[in-house]
């Protein structure tokens, strides 16, 4: 199956920004490039909370099951359960996503595994009638201990905005990824 449709409009690696706007993405890429050592991407058992400490809401990891072809959330921030309504820990993303929604996503997340690279998306859905949930989102592969990429660790800031009366009437736009080289 091509899977050009379901990366996004451009799978040009684009050279890495100096920073993101926002804040909590520029922590969690920060640390994702201190701890690499060398290598094109770190292990996960590098990562360490305590130097993303105020973003742990808002991280999740999920691993990569190549047998299934599926992933499973290992990690996720309090941030990250409150926007899903529940606990996402052990869900995979075809639950979470539907078929469709889940076939997209699963290719974005094994391009970013098997290139590597870093994946930034930005995206506005309709939760029930009355708000927007908004959210700017940091994708990065990490290794296992073998240093074979084996997980999807990210960062999502979430925001909910109370829609006014004239914004019901108007789709939210989709915002496809961006993505970038590691070096």
């Amino acid at each position: 199956m091509s899977t050009s449709g379901l990366l996004g409009p451009n799978t040009d690696l684009l050279p890495l920004p100096a920073q993101f706007d926002d804040p909590f993405l520029n922590t969690v890429m920060q640390h994702w490039q201190d701890i690499r050592q060398g290598q094109n991407i770190p292990q996960r058992s590098a990562l360490d909370p305590t130097a993303f400490r105020r973003c742990l809401p808002h991280v999740w990891i999920y691993g990569y099951l190549p047998e299934e072809d599926d992933f499973v959330c290992r990690l996720a921030g309090a941030e990250v359960n409150y926007a899903w309504g529940y606990s996402i820990m052990g869900k995979r993303i075809s639950e979470l996503y539907g078929p469709e929604n889940s076939i997209k996503l699963k290719s974005r997340w094994k391009f970013v595994l098997e290139k590597p690279a870093i994946m930034h998306s930005k995206f506005t859905t309709l939760r029930e009638t009355t708000s927007f949930k908004r959210a700017e989102r940091l994708t990065l592969p990490v290794a296992d201990q073998s240093g074979e990429p084996a997980f999807i660790f990210g960062v999502t800031h979430y925001r909910f905005d109370k829609m006014r009366d004239r914004d019901k009437q108007i789709a939210p736009p989709e915002e496809k990824p961006i993505y970038y080289s590691i070096d």
